[in-house]
């Protein structure tokens, strides 16, 4: 019987490392707490043509995308993003290629797919104490359409918020 409680105590011993292992970190951390993206954003140096604005609904871990160039919004989510274990927020959208971009000789049924990622930035280039919005969109092109070429296109945009934050939902 002392042979089964040495093993017993052995499998109870591993498991007490793996549970504090996982658990650890977070201890590290603090309290985990969602990020708050919700409220409207906007592209603090456009390079060219009106800044990029961006409007984000929150539900918890879910963030609702409304993208504009003109100041107007109609309403249509671009979006959903989830929040990641790192408090980033991702979602992904197919990317399209219209013929008359098309080169001979491909395949466009899947022409490629764009990553949008947002991430919280506690560093500002504007001396304010808000948090800047950095809005990434990786598009990865599997043929060749209108200039592209094959491969990774990486395009980073920072905003501010415009306004008061709302409250979360």
């Amino acid at each position: 019987m002392k042979h089964f409680g040495s093993e017993m105590a052995m499998v109870l011993a591993i498991q007490l490392i793996a549970l504090s292992a996982a658990v650890a970190p977070r201890l590290l951390r603090g309290a985990a707490s969602t990020p708050n993206y919700a409220g409207s954003w906007v592209e603090t140096r456009p390079l060219k043509g009106p800044p990029l604005e961006v409007r984000l609904t929150q539900n918890g871990p879910q963030i609702e995308v409304r993208i504009s160039r003109n100041g107007t919004f109609n309403g249509k989510v671009f979006g959903v993003a989830t929040i990641q274990s790192d408090n980033s927020a991702t979602w992904t959208l197919a990317q399209g290629c219209r013929p008359e971009y098309r080169h001979a000789g491909y395949n466009y049924d899947n022409p490629g797919k764009n990553l949008f990622t947002l991430r919280l930035s506690p560093q500002t280039t504007s001396g304010s104490s808000e948090p800047e919005l950095l809005y990434a969109e990786d598009t990865t092109w599997n043929v060749p359409c209108d200039g592209h070429p094959i491969g990774t296109e990486h395009a980073l945009t920072v905003l501010r918020r415009a306004q008061s934050e709302p409250a979360k939902r």
